[in-house]
C-alpha cells in the first residue's frame, strides 16, 4: 500500500518509489484529475526517478480544455509519451 503523499507529486513525501522499486515496476500510465498540477508533476518526478512515463490523454482532466491541451502538446514530450485508453489496451 502506498502511504504518505504530501505533496502534488504522487511520490512527494510517499513511499510509492520505494513500492514500485520493491515490485520492480518500470513503466507508469498516469491518468487522474488535475492534469496541469498532479498528474504532470507526478509525471515529471517519475522521469527524474527513470521510470518510463506514460499519460493516458483521455484518462485525464484538467479544470479546462486549455490546461488540457497545453500539458498533452507542450510538456508530456519533455518527460514520457502519452496515449489514448485504447492505445493503452491494445498495447
Amino acid at each position: 500500500m502506498v502511504t504518505g503523499r504530501t505533496g502534488a507529486s504522487g511520490f512527494t513525501g510517499s513511499n510509492l518509489d520505494v513500492y514500485l522499486r520493491n515490485n520492480k515496476i518500470e513503466n507508469l500510465y498516469l491518468v487522474g484529475y488535475a492534469t496541469h498540477v498532479c498528474v504532470e508533476s507526478t509525471l515529471r518526478d517519475a522521469h527524474e526517478k527513470g521510470y518510463n512515463t506514460f499519460l493516458v490523454s483521455d484518462g485525464t482532466s484538467a479544470f479546462n480544455s486549455t490546461q488540457q491541451e497545453y500539458v498533452l502538446n507542450e510538456i508530456v514530450h519533455h518527460f514520457g509519451e502519452h496515449l489514448t485508453t485504447e492505445a493503452f489496451i491494445n498495447q
